[in-house]
Order: C-alpha cells, then structure tokens, then sequence
C-alpha cells in the first residue's frame, strides 16, 4: 500500500498507510535524520521523489521485529 501510494506521488494515501505513532531513522548522504508522525514521514519521501518524473520499484525488501518494521 506505501509503495504504491508513493509512486502514485499520492499524499493522502502514503499518510493513511502508516500509523499515528510512526517514528523512521534514515541515513542520507547529509547524516542521519528522525522523523516522527505521518505528515513529516510523508513529507520526507516526497521531498525526495515528489519531483521525479518517473522511478520504478524495482525490489523490496522488509523484515519485521516486535513493534518494528525495517523497510
């Protein structure tokens, strides 16, 4: 559902895809960021692809813990 939201550049559905308490560490190439709650997670992804004219999933990989996901 994220993913496809996400290639869709849809807001509404990326946000209604993750939880209200959802927390996402990321590495980027200028350190390491935090982000908390759905609007700045969503925000994030689409900073980064929002502009893009195409992209393709190409593979997925995830695994989950107890009360974590790692995407």
């Amino acid at each position: 559902m994220f993913l496809d939201a996400l290639t869709a550049r849809d807001r509404a559905r990326i946000e209604a895809s993750l939880t209200p308490d959802v927390r996402m560490r990321a590495l980027l190439p200028s350190g390491h960021r935090e982000y908390t709650g759905p609007g700045a997670i969503t925000a994030a992804f689409l900073s980064w692809f929002g502009e893009a004219e195409e992209f393709e999933v190409v593979t997925t990989n995830g695994t989950a813990e107890i009360g974590r996901a790692h995407v």
